[in-house]
């Protein structure tokens, strides 16, 4: 299955460490499509959020 809520909220982490780093570093999205390890830090850093807040425990309850 190709899509998943893992899939979901790794897509989300990249859209929103670009918005991220458009808004504090725009240069950096200027090279190699924004992808650098900033983007890399700030994705990880979402999906860490993300998978330890409650909103999520709890969509991935009912997610099949």
């Amino acid at each position: 299955m190709l899509f998943n809520l893992d899939n979901l909220i790794t897509v989300l982490a990249h859209e929103l460490a670009h918005t991220i780093l458009t808004d504090t570093k725009p240069e950096s999205q200027e090279v190699n499509g924004g992808h650098g390890k900033e983007h890399d830090k700030i994705c990880e850093e979402l999906l860490k959020l993300i998978q330890n807040s409650e909103e999520y425990r709890e969509l991935k309850k009912f997610w099949k």
